[in-house]
């Protein structure tokens, strides 16, 4: 695109709060006078155009002394053209405010960050609005790994039990996609080989206990609509969307059987991963100093 072409755009668009709507509703509403040919001829003598005289009509109206503009009739195809182009100007202005109303509004933010640890070592990032990114390493009982999280930044006594991801991310039972470990008989190849894990979090240490008391009548519901309004709660609270990356990895592979699938002393070790986060927050979300962040479509619909 041009200079030109931008500069118009903006101008273009900065005008576009200064319309006057309602006299853009009038005109759009209102059709062109039969006699605005004769309103014109009057204007054009310098007698007023409301209340014209029958000697003046007579004059300065007659068909032999301006025959082009003075003939009582109804609108000229060149009239009408002029209405539909003023029409469609004030239609598309419209048009142009009530989208970018709507693009505002579901404009939400993206950041991300690149990091590494290697085998022991945990890492954690602030990211905003009190909220912290975790990654926590697992090294008991021929376990090894790590687990990635979010979290407050200032700990309570009960933090360590919302993790403001697993609330909101599905499955709830067994590995969960924040677990890059051995366990559950995946072996060290496996857990942290290159790809992408999406996840959901909670914006909010009110919302995660929220989210914790409803995700635990849903693991253990009494009834179906249990399940069913337990579910809605969890949906109704504002969200954010992350892709937690897997670049590159170094491990010691473990032995695998036929499925394959090892035994928890032969699944092998992690020795570093290189991993980018991606996050898209809320537009009222506010973003950790250090974090650069780009316009983004805010996330579908929670699942």
């Amino acid at each position: 695109m041009g200079w030109r072409a931008v500069l118009f755009r903006g101008h273009f668009r900065a005008r576009l709060a200064y319309v006057p709507w309602r006299l853009a509703a009038r005109v759009i509403a209102s059709p062109i006078s039969p006699n605005a040919n004769l309103d014109r001829c009057r204007l054009a003598s310098g007698k007023s155009a409301s209340a014209p005289s029958a000697s003046s009509r007579r004059r300065f109206c007659h068909p032999a002394y301006q025959p082009d503009i003075c003939s009582p009739r109804s609108k000229s195809p060149n009239d009408q053209r002029e209405v539909l182009v003023v029409q469609s100007i004030l239609i598309l202005l419209l048009l142009l405010s009530i989208s970018d109303a709507a693009r505002a509004q579901t404009t939400c933010k993206q950041f991300s960050f690149t990091a590494e640890v290697k085998a022991g070592e945990s890492f954690r990032r602030p990211i905003g609005s009190d909220l912290l990114f975790g990654v926590e390493p697992e090294e008991t009982n021929n376990i090894h790994g790590w687990h990635f999280g979010i979290g407050p930044t200032v700990r309570t006594a009960d933090d360590n039990v919302l993790d403001y991801i697993f609330v909101v991310t599905p499955p709830y039972h067994f590995r969960h996609p924040t677990d890059l470990t051995t366990d559950y008989g995946v072996a060290a190849q496996y857990a942290v080989k290159p790809g992408q894990i999406w996840f959901w979090f909670v914006l909010s240490y009110a919302d995660a206990k929220v989210a914790s008391a409803a995700l635990d009548h849903d693991i253990w519901p009494q009834n179906d609509i249990d399940v069913a309004n337990q579910g809605k709660v969890r949906e109704r609270l504002p969200k954010g969307r992350g892709e937690f990356v897997i670049l590159d990895s170094k491990f010691t592979p473990g032995e695998i059987d036929k499925n394959g699938n090892c035994e928890r002393e032969f699944c092998g070790k992690m020795k570093s991963i290189r991993f980018r986060v991606t996050m898209v927050v809320p537009p009222t979300f506010t973003i950790a100093s250090g974090l650069r962040t780009t316009p983004e479509s805010c996330p579908g619909r929670w699942e």
